[in-house]
């Protein structure tokens, strides 16, 4: 699972993945843990309605950074 910032119209899905069902809320500029591989979230990366997002740590806390 990777964390993403979707950047879409709201909607809920539901995904198959690795035998588990994947139930996520997608919400314009909210982070969402999904499947990388997963041939939805691929195309979703293609379309740019994903944005990859990396953690790093500073001064103790989490900060986010968005792949543009």
């Amino acid at each position: 699972m990777k964390t993403f910032r979707w950047i879409g119209p709201v909607q809920s899905v539901c995904l198959q993945h690795e035998g588990q069902r994947i139930d996520v809320m997608l919400i314009t500029g909210r982070p969402v843990e999904l499947p990388e591989q997963h041939p939805t979230v691929q195309g979703w990366l293609a379309a740019g309605h994903l944005q990859k997002v990396k953690s790093r740590r500073g001064r103790g806390k989490m900060k986010e950074e968005t792949d543009a």
